[in-house]
C-alpha cells in the first residue's frame, strides 16, 4: 500500500502524509534528520509539522531548547475524519439556510420562454442534469437522431444518468442514429427505456433533438465541438412531441 497516497486522499498535504510517515519510522525527532527522512524541503517541514499538530496527529516536547516530534497514533486519523464530517454537515446545514433565503428572492419570471445555451462536455452534462431535474416520475424524455459522436464523449456519465433516470420513474423513447446501435443495446437494459434505429446509412447527422416537459433541445457533436440550444416554449414542445411520435411510427425507423 502506497501510504503516502492514502493519506493525502483522507485529506492531509503530499508534505504532511510525507513527513508523519517519516516521524512514524523514526518514533521521534528533531526537525532536521526528519526533513532529510521525508524528503522535503527544509523550509516546509515546520509547516507541514504544524499542520499534524492541528489534526493530532504530533506532538513535541522540549528538550534542550529544542523541539522534538513525535508521531502519534494512526487511530487519531478517525478523530481527524469525524471532525471533517462535523465540519461538512455544518457546511451543508448553513448552504441550506442560504440557498432558502436566495431562493425567497428570485423574482418570478416575466414571460414563461427562454433560451438556454451549452457548451462542451460539461455543458451536454448539465444539460442532462437539467433534463433529470425537470422531469418527474411517468413523464417522457424524448430523443431522436442520438448521434455516435455525444456517446462517445460522455457515455459513462449518460450510463449512470439514465439509471438514476429510471429509479426515479421516468420514461425514455430514443431513437439513435444507424450508427450508434451498441449505444441502444446499453439502454434497452434499462427500465422504462424504449430504443428504436434509424435504418440506412443516410442517418448519421451529428445533429439531435430531445424534447422534456415545455423545454425543447437541439446539440450539434463533432469530436472538436459542442453546442446545445435549449428552448422553453409549451407550444414547441407539444410540436415537436407530436413530430416525434410521427417519426416512431413511421417506416424510418426500426427495432
Amino acid at each position: 500500500m502506497n501510504e503516502q497516497a492514502e493519506l493525502e486522499k483522507l485529506g492531509l498535504t503530499r508534505n504532511e502524509a510525507k513527513t508523519y510517515v517519516a516521524l512514524l519510522e523514526l518514533g521521534s525527532a528533531t526537525a532536521t534528520p526528519l526533513t532529510r527522512r521525508a524528503g522535503i524541503h527544509a523550509s516546509k517541514t515546520y509547516a507541514a509539522l504544524d499542520g499534524l499538530l492541528a489534526k493530532g496527529l504530533a506532538s513535541y516536547v522540549v528538550r534542550d531548547g529544542r523541539r522534538v516530534f513525535h508521531a502519534e497514533e494512526p487511530t487519531n486519523l478517525l478523530e481527524f475524519l469525524a471532525e471533517k464530517k462535523r465540519k461538512i454537515d455544518e457546511e451543508e446545514r448553513e448552504a441550506k439556510k442560504i440557498i432558502a433565503e436566495l431562493s425567497g428572492r428570485r423574482g418570478a419570471a416575466k414571460e414563461t420562454d427562454e433560451v438556454l445555451t451549452y457548451k462542451g462536455a460539461g455543458g451536454l452534462k448539465s444539460l442532462y442534469k437539467k433534463i433529470y431535474s425537470t422531469l418527474r416520475s411517468g413523464e417522457t424524455h424524448y430523443v431522436f437522431g442520438a448521434p455516435r459522436n455525444a456517446n462517445e464523449l460522455i457515455e459513462d456519465f449518460l450510463v449512470n444518468a439514465n439509471r438514476k433516470r429510471a429509479r426515479k420513474g421516468i420514461e425514455l423513447k430514443i431513437i439513435y442514429n444507424s450508427d450508434a446501435r451498441e449505444f441502444g443495446k446499453k439502454r434497452e437494459k434499462l427500465r422504462l427505456t424504449q430504443v428504436k434505429y434509424f435504418h440506412g446509412a443516410g442517418f448519421t447527422a451529428p445533429t439531435c433533438f430531445e424534447v422534456f416537459s415545455d423545454y425543447t433541445a437541439i446539440y450539434y457533436v463533432t469530436p472538436n465541438d459542442m453546442k446545445c440550444f435549449v428552448l422553453r416554449n409549451a407550444e414547441i414542445a407539444r410540436s415537436m412531441r407530436n413530430f416525434f411520435e410521427i417519426i416512431w411510427n413511421s417506416d424510418y425507423v426500426e427495432e
